[in-house]
């Protein structure tokens, strides 16, 4: 009964829908053959982006059209669907769902490289690359301290190329396609496309405040990641620029991390404020030894643990990975939640530091990719279960740089500590 009146106060509050499409609650409870609830199963309607995740306790509330096709599935477990349909004089509808238990068949992955990196280019002076549109930009310094931008197709063949009044070692990049150059209190920025480039400038203040934090963005829609002292919680958010909204997409704290880390905060704050500035600067102490207190706070800071959380754009939808809490969370269009998925692969990277979520630059995948005694992983990530697809080591390669993935082939710069002109290459190497 309690669950019936929580859905009656929910409709009530969401006010009128229209006459054109009538909205209905559908309220239910999943659960096994046990009779035990299946926590977190996924809801989605079929056809429609419509979709939401039971709670711990197995009850979800979703809000769709009716008549309708709802689909539940659960790692473990036979995805159920079944049609519900609308009842005269009702708003609300009960449908649960018994589900049953199906091993789980992980297909083997091989891990090892099965297919021959390509050299597409090498050169001393080259100094980074970024995929964009299908091309590739390279970017070389050249002589009197000045830059140039290479324009060329995935295997090399120039395209464009772009003299640059600043050395290559001064400029760098935001996380959604500038680079950029600060000279005095002017942010020079470079922006590029497939038929150009285009530079412009701002104020170093305005840079700070409006484009640093920016995480992401298409079209007019810009999001912002914004996170707590502690690095435990923290939430995105995103301004449309066309329609003039702001409004917060996600909110996350780990409560555990937040606590451990507010600890490990106080005592830094604690330490910081009975050291000398010599102390603070790392110099040793009066009878010349490394100073205890300085030696200990420094430790400290590597105890906070972030919350691992990366934001992307795939599918014209935004995806979160939450690897904290082991969860994909997807928002369509106008910024509106759609669903959850559990992250059901073992993601044995994460322990360690050199971590990322990488997007294929069509937009359509998605990869985990870390480092593991200096060999770089690529775990293709399956969006629509939270599985791991595929997974592949580029183990003939140690030590990369930098990687991008395009149209399912693995882009990576090496740098050549020991040769005599400590040259950069640039490989491509085709992903399993």
């Amino acid at each position: 009964m309690k669950f019936f009146i929580t859905c009656m106060l929910l409709f009530l509050a969401a006010g009128a829908v229209s006459a054109q499409e009538k909205t209905f609650f559908v309220c239910g409870h999943i659960t096994n053959t046990d009779k035990q609830a299946v926590p977190f199963a996924g809801v989605q309607v079929a056809g429609r982006s419509s979709g939401t995740n039971a709670d711990r306790n197995g009850f979800y509330i979703l809000r769709t059209a009716l008549p309708a096709i709802v689909k539940v599935s659960a790692l473990g477990y036979k995805t159920q669907q079944r049609t519900v349909n609308a009842i005269a004089g009702a708003d609300t509808i009960r449908a649960d769902f018994i589900l049953i238990s199906e091993p789980v068949q992980l297909q083997p992955v091989d891990i090892s490289s099965v297919h021959a990196a390509e050299k597409i280019t090498e050169a001393v002076n080259l100094t980074d690359f970024e995929l964009r549109d299908h091309l590739l930009w390279l970017l070389y310094s050249t002589a009197n301290n000045n830059s140039l931008i290479a324009v060329t197709d995935t295997s090399g063949k120039n395209i464009h190329r772009f003299p640059l009044a600043f050395c290559a070692e001064g400029i760098s990049r935001t996380q959604h396609g500038y680079v950029y150059a600060i000279s005095g209190d002017t942010v020079y920025l470079f922006d590029h496309n497939a038929t150009g480039f285009t530079d412009f400038t701002m104020p170093v203040k305005t840079f700070s405040e409006q484009v640093l934090p920016l995480v992401a963005w298409k079209d007019s829609v810009y999001y912002y990641e914004k996170k707590d002292t502690s690095q435990a919680m923290f939430s995105f958010w995103y301004f449309d620029k066309k329609h003039h909204i702001t409004g917060t997409l996600y909110h996350f704290l780990d409560y555990e991390k937040y606590e451990a880390n507010q600890e490990t905060n106080y005592e830094i704050n604690r330490i910081n404020g009975t050291l000398s500035d010599n102390e603070k600067n790392g110099m040793m102490s009066e009878n010349g030894a490394p100073h205890g207190d300085f030696s200990r706070m420094i430790a400290l800071t590597t105890m906070i643990q972030p919350v691992y959380c990366p934001l992307r754009l795939i599918r014209d939808s935004v995806y979160i990975f939450n690897f904290d809490d082991d969860s994909i969370y997807v928002y369509g269009k106008d910024n509106r939640f759609v669903r959850r998925t559990n992250l059901a692969f073992d993601h044995y990277g994460l322990q360690y530091k050199n971590k990322d979520i990488l997007v294929d630059e069509e937009g359509r995948s998605a990869y985990f990719k870390y480092t593991i005694k200096s060999v770089t992983y690529l775990e293709k990530i399956n969006l629509d279960n939270g599985t791991k697809i595929s997974a592949q080591s580029l183990d003939k390669f140690p030590f990369i740089e930098k990687i991008r993935i395009s149209n399912g082939s693995a882009y990576f710069c090496l740098f050549d500590h020991s040769g005599p002109g400590k040259s950069r290459t640039l490989y491509k190497e085709k992903i399993n």
